[in-house]
């Protein structure tokens, strides 16, 4: 492995935990015999790999799609189904900062997509620290420094939290049957 990557694969629970679906990418992504990845998992339920302290992962997963970041450096890794919520402004009240409230109201069409990115931002981070979800609600996005988005086609966005090297450096394969348009989205 020469650099970061994030893999985007089709999803399906009835093959398997996410981790087990994505074994085979890992073991030949790190020139390794299949069945020799052994998965370890902090106490807050961070997974890592089991003899690579040196390759760190972190795993997503949402309706039909599974990201694995795979890399030399800690980051988090998010991805989201963009289905309408009735409930964005109750779960907003519950988990984002009064700022981030805000931002969702005045954004008019595009608070659906805001409401996901302040989300996926906050859960990669949670995932890159290792601080586990329950601390979702305390985390505002203002102050995280380093993250990117894309939406992968119209149904799904992606969120890494990463240090900016890993950032600039990444790679994004889609292992995906129909190849969905990845862009860049910024919304500052």
């Amino acid at each position: 492995m020469t650099r970061p990557k994030i893999f985007l694969c089709s999803y399906d629970k009835k093959n398997g935990s996410g981790r087990e679906q994505l074994r085979g990418i890992i073991e030949t992504e790190l020139s390794l015999p299949a069945g020799s990845v052994k998965y370890g998992e902090e106490p807050n339920g961070k997974p890592f790999l089991l003899g690579f302290s040196e390759v760190h992962i972190s795993i997503s997963h949402s309706k039909d799609l599974i990201a694995l970041y795979i890399g030399h450096d800690e980051a988090g890794i998010d991805i989201e189904h963009l289905k309408p919520r009735t409930n964005a402004g109750d779960i907003a009240s519950l988990y984002f900062s009064g700022e981030e409230q805000k931002d969702i109201h005045k954004e008019g069409k595009d608070s659906l997509i805001l409401f996901y990115k302040i989300w996926t931002t906050k859960e990669a981070e949670l995932k890159r620290l290792g601080s586990g979800i329950g601390s979702i609600h305390r985390l505002n996005t203002s102050i995280i420094p380093i993250g990117r988005h894309w939406l992968i086609g119209k149904k799904y966005i992606l969120c890494l939290s990463a240090p900016e090297p890993v950032l600039q450096s990444l790679e994004i394969i889609s292992l995906l049957d129909t190849i969905p348009k990845i862009t860049f989205y910024d919304h500052s």
